[in-house]
């Protein structure tokens, strides 16, 4: 999980919000989906696998549109704004992998006590370089992960465990220099060219940052 930086709304999305009457199942959600992936770097905003527009063959989205604050709660507390809210909304994978569910398919409706969006969660996140499992030094966060969410579910620590292992190689085979690894970093953190972000880039920031604390 990183920290995801909200982008301005969609024009079209406002307009929407503010329709009288307007509610979040019944609208057009192109728009919507191609500003929130774009500003994620095409990374589901809990596991960080890739993620892309679209319809699987069953004529479902590839994607699920995720609200911070359970769009339930806010309208059995009187609050549908909030369901339309933007900087409440961030977008998620399916939800499952090899059988084993995840993200906001396996959170359903219940409260989350961490956010993508929030920096000092995300700066309390953590990863072990052993298994890939993802960890956060405040407990009820370390709930929201492991239970709320599945994010150590085997397939994701896996392939977490894949893109620090393939780092660790390269950086081992090539003995990366200071100057190196600042580079390597600097292209996990960030966009490329194509406005996306590396699947499961977490990790690799996290021990790239560790690394260059120690030299």
């Amino acid at each position: 999980m990183i920290l995801i930086r909200k982008g301005s709304c969609p024009k079209s999305w406002r307009t929407f919000a503010r329709t009288p009457g307007a509610a979040f199942t019944s609208a057009p959600k192109d728009d919507l989906r191609a500003s929130l992936i774009r500003e994620q770097g095409f990374i589901c905003a809990y596991c960080m696998r890739r993620i892309e527009l679209g319809v699987d063959v069953n004529g479902a989205s590839r994607t699920r549109i995720e609200h911070i604050k359970v769009e339930t709660k806010s309208l059995n507390e009187g609050h549908p704004e909030e369901t339309l809210d933007y900087s409440n909304m961030v977008l998620c994978c399916s939800g499952e992998s090899s059988g084993q569910r995840h993200c906001d398919l396996n959170r359903r409706d219940r409260d989350l006590r961490l956010s993508p969006l929030a920096i000092t969660d995300m700066e309390n996140i953590r990863y072990s370089s052993k298994d890939g499992t993802i960890k956060s030094n405040d407990s009820m966060a370390d709930c929201d992960l492991n239970e709320v969410l599945n994010l150590n579910n085997p397939v994701l620590k896996a392939n977490r465990s894949a893109v620090l292992g393939e780092i660790i190689r390269q950086m081992n085979a090539a003995k990366w220099a200071r100057s190196k690894m600042v580079a390597a970093l600097a292209e996990y953190e960030n966009f490329d060219q194509e406005s996306r972000k590396h699947p499961f880039c977490g990790i690799a920031v996290w021990f790239l940052k560790k690394r260059l604390q120690r030299l």
